[in-house]
This record gives C-alpha cells, sequence and structure tokens, in this order.
C-alpha cells in the first residue's frame, strides 16, 4: 500500500497596499500563478477626490496591462477610459502663456487607452482578487529566521505569510522596516525632496478654455515666459456636459485636467492649504506673469471643481553612486531577513510626476515581480532560490526607475527656468526641436522602408 500523497504547502503573499501597484501584483499573480498561492490585499484608505484623477499610461505600461487584463476586461478599461474623451494619441503641445506654439509631436495616436481614470483602472485591476479593506498596515516584522513575515494593523491585529510585497506609496510602513535594517539611525523616509510643489486639479465640462487650447486632443502645456516661473498642464478630457458640480464618480462626465508645479518658495504654507487656498494660488501665480490668456483664468475662477484639488512636494527617491543605483532602502540589501520583502511602486522608487511614467513603472514592476515569484521555490519545486532571484528583479526594478526619473527631473527642471536668459535659450531649442524633429523622424521611416525593401 503506497503512502498518503502529502499535499502541498500553501505560500501566502501579502500585500500591503490596494493602489495600482498593489493590485496589479495580484491580478498578475492569479494570471500566472498556482493554486497553492494565496495572494491578499490590505487597504485601509478610501480615494479622496483628488485621487481620483486620470493616469497617463505609456506604452510599456499598455502592454503590462495586456498581459495580465483577460482580453474582455482590457476592452473596457479602454472603453470606460477612450470613449467619447477626445484623447487619441500621447503627443504633447508645448506653448508660452499666450498659446503661441514652442513645440508640439503627436505620439502614439490611436493606440488606447491613453488616459484612464485612476478608479476605474483600480476597479478593472480588483476584478477576482482577494482585498480586505478597514485595516492599516502599521507595522512590519519578520519570524523564523527571516522566512515568515507579519504585518500589524492599527486595530492591533496581524497577519502572518510566506512573503510581503510594500505597495503602499511614500506612507510605507514595510519602507520603514526595510530602512531600520539598513540603518537603525537613518529616517524612515530618506526621499529627497525638490524644490517643487505640483496642484492638480479640475475644471468643469464644458469649459470656455476647451475651444481656445492649441490641441483638443493631446497634452497641453504652458511654460511661463517670466517669473514666477511655472508650468501649467492642461488635459481636456471630454465626455458628458456638466455646467454643475461634477460628479467625482462619474466616469462619462467630462472634466479638463489641469497640474500646475510651482516652487515650493512661492507656496511655502501649503501643507495648511485649503481647496479654495489652492484655487488661490493657481490664480495668484498665473496673473503675477501678467501675460496668461484670459480664458484660462476665467475657467480656473468659474469652473473649478471643489473637492478635486490636491497639492504635494515633488520627491524623487533614487540617486545613483559609484556601484550603481542606491534608493533609500537598497543599502545593505545583505542585511538578513529581505529575501521575503520587497517593494514596488512608489514605495520603491518614487519619482517627479513629469513625462507620464509613474503609473506604467507601477504596473511593469508588478508584473516583472509575479514572473519572478512564480519562477522562484514559493512557486512550486524545483523553482529558482527566492533571494537570487529577488535580488535580481530588485536591481532590474531601479535602474529601470532611474533612467525614467532622471528623466522626469530633467524635464522639470527645464519647465521651471524662469529668467529672461533661461526663458529665451528654452524658446530657441524647442524651436530647433519643432523644426528638426520631424525632419529627423521622416529620415528615420525613410530607412525603415529602404531596410524593408532590401531585405
Amino acid at each position: 500500500m503506497s503512502d498518503p500523497e502529502i499535499p502541498k504547502k500553501r505560500v501566502r503573499i501579502l500585500v500591503n497596499g490596494g493602489g495600482i501597484a498593489g493590485l496589479a501584483f495580484a491580478q498578475a499573480m492569479r494570471k500566472i500563478g498556482n493554486e497553492n498561492i494565496e495572494v491578499v490585499v490590505f487597504e485601509k484608505e478610501t480615494e479622496s477626490p483628488f485621487q481620483q484623477y486620470p493616469l497617463h499610461i505609456s506604452p510599456s505600461g499598455r502592454s503590462s496591462l495586456l498581459s495580465i487584463l483577460s482580453p474582455s476586461s482590457f476592452t473596457s478599461l479602454a472603453s470606460r477610459s477612450s470613449t467619447g474623451r477626445g484623447i487619441d494619441n500621447a503627443g504633447i503641445h508645448i506653448c508660452d502663456p499666450r498659446f503661441n506654439r514652442l513645440f508640439a509631436i503627436e505620439r502614439w495616436k490611436g493606440e488606447m487607452p491613453v488616459f484612464v481614470l485612476r478608479w476605474v483602472l483600480k476597479q478593472e485591476l480588483e476584478v477576482g482578487v482577494d482585498v480586505r479593506r478597514g485595516r492599516r498596515a502599521v507595522e512590519v516584522s519578520e519570524l523564523e529566521g527571516g522566512k515568515k513575515v507579519r504585518v500589524r494593523f492599527d486595530d492591533e491585529s496581524f497577519e502572518d505569510g510566506d512573503f510581503l510585497v510594500g505597495a503602499e506609496g511614500l506612507s510605507s510602513p514595510t519602507l520603514t522596516h526595510l530602512l531600520s535594517l539598513s540603518s537603525p539611525q537613518t529616517s524612515p523616509t530618506r526621499l529627497r525632496t525638490l524644490p517643487y510643489l505640483t496642484l492638480n486639479f479640475k475644471l468643469l465640462s464644458p469649459s470656455v478654455l476647451t475651444p481656445h487650447l492649441p490641441s483638443q486632443t493631446s497634452i497641453n502645456m504652458i511654460l511661463s515666459s517670466s517669473l514666477p516661473a511655472y508650468s501649467l498642464i492642461l488635459v481636456p478630457l471630454l465626455g458628458t456636459p456638466s455646467s454643475t458640480l461634477l460628479n467625482l464618480t462619474d466616469e462619462q462626465a467630462g472634466f479638463t485636467y489641469g497640474i500646475l508645479t510651482i516652487s515650493t518658495s512661492d507656496f511655502p504654507e501649503w501643507r495648511d492649504a485649503t481647496d479654495g487656498g489652492l484655487k488661490n494660488v493657481v490664480l495668484r501665480t498665473l496673473r503675477a506673469a501678467g501675460d496668461c490668456k484670459e480664458e484660462v483664468l476665467e475657467a480656473v475662477e468659474k469652473e473649478w471643481v471643489d473637492g478635486s484639488a490636491g497639492c504635494w512636494e515633488v520627491v524623487n527617491a533614487l540617486r545613483e553612486n559609484g556601484k550603481g543605483t542606491v534608493s533609500g532602502w537598497e543599502e545593505g540589501e545583505a542585511a538578513a531577513g529581505r529575501e521575503r520583502v520587497v517593494l514596488i511602486g512608489d514605495a520603491a522608487h518614487a519619482m517627479p510626476p513629469f513625462g507620464g511614467v509613474g503609473a506604467a513603472s507601477a504596473l511593469e514592476d508588478a508584473v516583472e515581480l509575479a514572473r519572478v515569484v512564480c519562477t522562484s521555490e514559493l512557486g512550486g519545486e524545483g523553482g529558482l532560490p527566492i533571494g537570487p532571484a529577488l535580488a535580481e528583479f530588485k536591481t532590474s526594478m531601479l535602474k529601470r526607475a532611474l533612467a525614467l526619473s532622471q528623466d522626469s527631473e530633467r524635464r522639470l527642471g527645464l519647465s521651471q527656468k524662469g529668467g529672461w536668459f533661461e526663458v529665451w535659450i528654452r524658446w530657441a531649442l524647442m524651436r530647433l526641436m519643432d523644426k528638426s524633429l520631424p525632419l529627423a523622424l521622416w529620415v528615420l521611416s525613410r530607412k525603415r522602408e529602404a531596410t524593408g525593401r532590401s531585405g
């Protein structure tokens, strides 16, 4: 008589944070994992109105979504995000405050979705995922020599697991835990704060501004031509007209999404600002230069959506040293217990919100981490040791994120130049790019055609 079959051990993965990164990882595990892996997502917070903003999805982000969502879910996401919105490409029109063109390019025309509402994306990613709400993680510890993890919550309860994914964003107890292992004297944030603020807001639709925008099918960026320096991004997301208070949970409602970036020194009291205070700062900044178009001021003054505004500092968690990339939590990576704890998304590599790569980067992190977990010993017998596999994942993730964050920081710095000389240099560079880029793209297309014919 043969011995009874011993059931395989069930692996339990805990995910702190039910944002884009955490839900995408859980959804990826649901697709490529197996029945012996349990993934549980813990989320305390409900989204505030200003968090219900649209996300810019780059081609890499769309590829990640295609790999984890079912065809019907991806089609649903594209339809809910793009139908009637008017945005048909991920290009950008850069202009001065009078809407005189400096530079313009269309990119990835017809590839949908370009922008998705954050809460709509979360709904699609949450389908079939075990999300447990109502408790906020406050502390992380490791057990059994680092082979188990424990998460304590704000109600004094706790959950144990075999692996922990920290996807809580900047306020991450998982990050605090990893930093404590690296250097107990280190500040639990260690984020490099840049001297800029971003103010996000929404304007009602239909807007007096929309007909005057340089582009109604892509991103518009206004760059100041004098002091105080600022950049203003305006994205006209068309939809159901709303001349009264916008229902922020109506996915069909049209609105214009605005992001004003200014120097922190121009608004030092930002932490205590109310929604009305943020509106006044936007108006004050635009009026100070004296050359802003009246339609922009009128739209902000009369069509501001109450409760939709938010403000935060611009940070960049990544830096470079002689050995490669270093984030706040990577130093001392050989410390015991790191084989079962990892960060993804903003918790791992918060970056400036310029370039539209934050959401796409979080999605890429989630998909790649799921692949690493499933091909490791956690995924079943014969899998690779999780320690080396996870170390390789971290290195790859941080190198990719570093390149994106450096590019975003360079763009941010260029947009905030406000002296007359800097403005002139910026104007000259953009006009040169505006003239030369189409020619360069045409030459490249001709080379590709020639290569295709010779092949």
